[in-house]
């Protein structure tokens, strides 16, 4: 029970804890800034990589990647405040960045959001996390018997929205 819960920190906290009503009121990012944004362990973290598919510049890359997935995920309560692109960087031919996840539906959402920009732009993007291609894992049934994941690292790509 909440009720008992939230007593439960008043009494730890010498009546100086949330009050239910202060408690459900409060929004995600809110609670989240509480949290914190360091990782737990490095199973938190979330690597991507946007890829041109043609010579746009790279700035102008990173200011297209930026405003898309702000613009897709301004109502998600990240763990990284800004995230997906609080870290993001130009490299020498491409865009990257990394992230703190709170759960596997942050990363699944972070899948489609690169999924849905690669239908709307001319990039291809890698996305990996400390399993390494963890894309591999939800298409094990379709790849060819001698993928093995030592001679997968680099093959797992969204382009064109799949």
């Amino acid at each position: 029970d909440l009720q008992k819960l939230l007593q439960g920190l008043q009494a730890l906290t010498g009546g100086d804890g949330p009050t239910l009503d202060a408690f459900v009121s409060r929004d995600a990012a809110e609670l989240l800034r509480e949290r914190g944004t360091a990782p737990i362990s490095e199973d938190d973290r979330v690597r991507y990589e946007v890829h041109p598919l043609d010579d746009a510049p790279i700035d102008q890359l990173l200011n297209t990647v930026s405003k898309q997935m702000n613009e897709w995920s301004g109502a998600h309560a990240w763990r990284d405040a800004g995230a997906p692109c609080a870290s993001l960087q130009k490299c020498k031919a491409h865009v990257a960045a990394s992230i703190t996840i709170s759960d596997l539906d942050d990363e699944w959402l972070l899948v489609s959001l690169l999924a849905d920009l690669t239908r709307m732009e001319r990039v291809a993007c890698r996305v990996t996390d400390s399993d390494g291609e963890f894309l591999l894992v939800d298409a094990a049934d379709h790849l060819p018997d001698w993928l093995e994941p030592e001679s997968a690292v680099g093959r797992t790509w969204l382009v064109a929205g799949s």
